[in-house]
């Protein structure tokens, strides 16, 4: 579903129109000049009340609407909506005369991450791990290699709910995929990827995640690939 919607004060938007419909995440970008305010729960979606999600001006937010139908909006002006299966944002940020993009402090600590992993039997699965100063590079043996993710002995990051952040990192190398797991384990929790040919990349974690965790990886036997400089940071 897609919709642009006028608003002048509360409205209410169904995003559900079928027991069928499997987009479960509702992204919301706000066009107008001051801040909206959106809620899946709270039909009188005031600020500062529970589960309402403030969504700045020339800012895409999201909510995880899976048991929802209603989408309460609060505020003035235009906002555009789209629901999807998927929890990466389909929104590109308008640019205001330069990447002026006010960002948080880097939450990606890499010496936390290094030494979790390194104290594992298997840091790496389908090939090896070689440490640089800021960085590592994965060999692949098979035909996908990453970072260890699972069972709760990956490091995991500390993260705030319904809140957009973006990872950025540079890479060299082979083509493979970083995925961003939400609360993991248990196994089934959300998680979204991308492929490392994308240098920075916008996620907004859903109304129940208070950590992530990362894979990252390579394909192909024989292939190799360097990631250093990883930052995660909240977008202000």
């Amino acid at each position: 579903m897609i919709k642009t919607i006028t608003l002048d004060g509360l409205t209410s938007v169904t995003v559900k129109e079928s027991p069928f419909d499997m987009a479960r995440f509702c992204w919301i970008y706000n066009h107008s000049e001051g801040d909206v305010f959106a809620s899946c729960v709270n039909a009188d979606c005031t600020e500062n009340a529970d589960d309402v999600l403030r969504v700045p001006a020339g800012e895409p937010r999201m909510l995880d609407t899976e048991s929802f139908e209603t989408l309460y909006l609060n505020g003035s002006g235009t906002v555009e909506i789209i629901t999807s299966a998927f929890a990466v944002c389909p929104f590109k940020r308008a640019s205001k005369g330069g990447d002026n993009t006010e960002y948080g402090e880097n939450i990606f600590n890499f010496n936390a991450f290094r030494t979790k992993l390194s104290a594992l039997s298997q840091p790496v699965a389908n090939g090896n791990i070689t440490w640089l100063d800021n960085g590592f590079t994965l060999t692949a043996s098979s035909a996908d290699c990453y970072t260890w993710f699972g069972e709760g002995t990956a490091p995991y990051f500390e993260v705030e709910k319904n809140t957009a952040y973006e990872i950025s990192c540079d890479v060299s190398g082979d083509t493979g995929h970083i995925y961003i797991f939400f609360d993991y384990p248990p196994v089934g929790e959300p998680f979204i990827y991308y492929k490392n040919t994308n240098t920075k990349f916008t996620f907004t974690t859903l109304s129940s995640t208070q950590k992530i965790t990362l894979r990252f990886g390579v394909q192909g036997m024989g292939n190799s690939c360097t990631y250093s400089n990883i930052k995660i940071r909240k977008i202000l």
